[in-house]
């Protein structure tokens, strides 16, 4: 499954909204009658219309169940509207980042994460590169302290691990005593994380500056530690 957020700040900014895109039906109906409170009422036809008798979730019909979190009619026209544009935008956003990864990343320490060559990278927020304390001589925060100074917009970055959050599983959307394993990866992310603000147009003199404030930290990385 597939979840994409229409909130203000992504790519596809509808003020508030989502879409879910699921290649299993039995997952798209434990979604959809979360989210959507007529999915098994016997009201508005659901997509391909509605559930089919033997779904185990029509047991629920004409309880109103759900919390109606329907998308409002004008976030769509809005997303659908800067669709046309998408793709053109997104080059826009991963030229500026290449320009500037291509050159900083060649810095001890610094390091992005990898895209398969099959996939095409999104960036919605930042710019997010891997800061290895030991290859880099200084500490990550030490880093983004100097970079800040030079006038580099930049943050640590720490990603809330939802699998260790306490939860209250319903019989309806989850099955009871399951938990999810911590994902492989996460807290070495949160440890070396540093996210660079993303350009959304063509900026060659704040790259070229964003470039020059790396170098320049990065020479005086011994002082700096």
């Amino acid at each position: 499954m597939g979840i994409y957020s229409f909130q203000a700040s992504k790519p596809l900014p509808g003020i508030e909204g989502g879409m879910g895109v699921y290649q299993n039906r039995a997952d798209y109906e434990r979604a959809t009658v979360l989210g959507h409170y007529e999915a098994v009422s016997g009201g508005t036809p659901i997509q391909d219309g509605g559930f089919p008798a033997d779904s185990p979730y029509m047991k629920y019909k004409g309880t109103g169940l759900g919390l109606k979190l329907r998308m409002h009619p004008l976030a769509a026209v809005l997303i659908l509207k800067q669709l046309e544009s998408l793709d053109r935008q997104n080059a826009i956003i991963n030229s500026q980042v290449r320009q500037i990864n291509d050159r900083i990343c060649q810095l001890p320490g610094l390091s992005e994460p990898v895209c398969r060559k099959d996939q095409d990278r999104v960036y919605y927020w930042g710019n997010m590169l891997l800061f290895d304390e030991a290859k880099a001589g200084m500490s990550r925060v030490v880093a983004a302290k100097a970079l800040r100074a030079e006038g580099v917009t930049v943050a640590g970055w720490e990603y809330p691990r939802i699998t260790s959050a306490p939860s209250t599983p319903t019989a309806m959307v989850a099955s009871p005593g399951r938990r999810a394993k911590v994902l492989p990866g996460t807290d070495e992310v949160n440890a070396r994380a540093i996210n660079l603000a993303l350009f959304c147009q063509e900026a060659p003199e704040l790259v070229e500056q964003y470039v020059k404030a790396f170098e320049k930290v990065w020479a005086h990385r011994k002082q700096l530690s």
